[in-house]
C-alpha cells in the first residue's frame, strides 16, 4: 500500500503500524516522504520491518506523492492510506475476499468511522452497494473515506492513470469517478478505516474546493464518452456541488458565501430546496449514528 506523508511525524508511525497489523501478512508498505521538514522520514526509517520501504522526494503535493508510491509498488493490487488515518486489522482481507466474489471487480472501498484526534468518539459513515456508482459519487455520496479506503488493481491504474497532480484537493473524488466508470467497483457496508478529523485536515478549507470541483465536473461532462443517462443529470450534479459549498460555508460561519451558493444551487436545480431543508434531519441522524457507533465501540 501507498502512504503519502508530509510533516506527519505526529501520526505516521501509528498509521504504518495499522497497515503492518493487517491479517494479510504478505504486503508491502511504501511510505513516500513528500519533502517533510519535521522528523517524518527519520521515524519511518526507524520502523524495523522489512515490509516497509521509505521513498523520499521533493515536496510536490499529495497526488504526486501517491503517484510516486504507485510507481514503486510491485503488487497486483494498490491500496492507499493517508498518514493520519488508520486501517482496522481485517481491512485488506475483507476487501480482497469480497472482490473475489464479484466478477470483473477491480476496485473496492468500505465504510469508515470518523474519529477525533485521539481516535475517539466514532461517527459511522456508510459505503453501501449501489446500482450506479458514478452518479452516486458525482452526488458526493458513498465516499466516506476514499483516500484511505480504496484498493485498486495495479494494471487498471496503469491504464486509466493515477491521481491528478494538477488538483489541489478532490483528487480522491476525481479518481473515484474514473474507478466508477472502469473498475466495476464494490462498496462494502462495513467499517474498515478510521478517518481522523483534526484542525489540520486540508478538506476543512472550503475555498480550495471551488476551482478543483469545477475543473473535475467540466472535464467529465465534456467527455463525449460519458454515458447518456449520467449526462442527463448534469444540472443536478452541479446543483449538488453548489449545495456542498453552501453547507461547508455554513459550518464555518461564512453566511454571505453560504447564501450565495445556496441560491445558486436552487436556481440550477429547484429540487435542492428540499435537500437543504432536510439538513437538520440529516444532522440528527448523524448524531444518532455517532451515539450508536460509540455504544458499539
Amino acid at each position: 500500500m501507498v502512504i503519502p506523508a508530509y510533516n506527519a511525524a505526529r501520526t505516521v508511525v501509528e498509521t504504518i503500524r495499522s497497515a503492518l497489523d493487517q491479517t494479510v501478512y504478505h504486503i508491502e508498505v511504501i511510505a513516500v516522504d513528500d519533502g517533510s521538514t519535521d522528523a517524518t522520514a527519520d521515524l519511518i526509517r526507524a520502523i524495523e520491518d522489512p515490509r516497509v520501504t521509505l521513498v523520499t522526494r521533493e515536496n510536490g503535493g499529495i497526488s504526486a506523492a501517491r503517484n510516486t508510491g504507485i510507481e514503486h509498488a510491485r503488487g497486483d493490487w494498490v491500496a492507499f492510506l493517508d498518514a493520519d488515518d488508520i486501517w482496522l486489522p481485517h481491512k485488506l482481507e475483507r476487501q480482497l475476499e469480497m472482490m473475489a466474489q464479484k466478477p470483473g471487480c477491480m476496485a473496492s472501498q468500505g465504510s469508515a468511522y470518523f474519529v477525533d484526534d485521539n481516535l475517539e468518539h466514532p461517527q459511522l459513515r456508510h459505503c453501501v452497494p449501489v446500482a450506479d456508482p458514478l452518479l452516486t459519487f458525482l452526488r458526493f455520496q458513498n465516499l466516506p473515506n476514499a483516500a484511505s479506503s480504496w484498493i485498486v488493481k495495479h494494471e487498471l491504474l496503469d491504464r486509466i492513470g493515477p491521481f491528478d497532480p494538477d488538483l489541489v484537493i478532490l483528487q480522491d473524488w476525481e479518481l473515484s469517478l474514473r474507478l466508477a466508470r472502469y473498475a466495476n467497483p464494490l462498496c462494502i457496508d462495513e467499517p474498515l478505516t478510521l478517518y481522523r478529523v483534526h484542525p489540520g485536515n486540508i478538506s476543512r478549507n472550503i475555498d480550495i474546493h471551488i476551482d478543483a470541483g469545477f475543473a473535475v465536473l467540466r472535464r467529465l461532462f465534456a467527455d463525449p464518452g460519458l454515458p447518456r443517462e449520467v449526462k442527463a443529470h448534469e444540472r443536478e450534479v452541479y446543483a449538488r456541488f453548489y449545495t456542498m459549498l453552501c453547507g461547508g460555508m455554513f459550518r464555518v460561519g461564512r453566511w454571505r458565501a453560504c447564501i450565495y451558493w445556496g441560491i445558486r444551487a436552487m436556481r440550477t436545480d429547484p429540487r435542492m430546496i428540499v435537500y437543504m431543508a432536510a439538513v437538520p434531519l440529516r444532522r440528527m441522524e448523524r448524531r444518532r449514528g455517532a451515539a450508536g457507533a460509540q455504544a458499539d465501540a
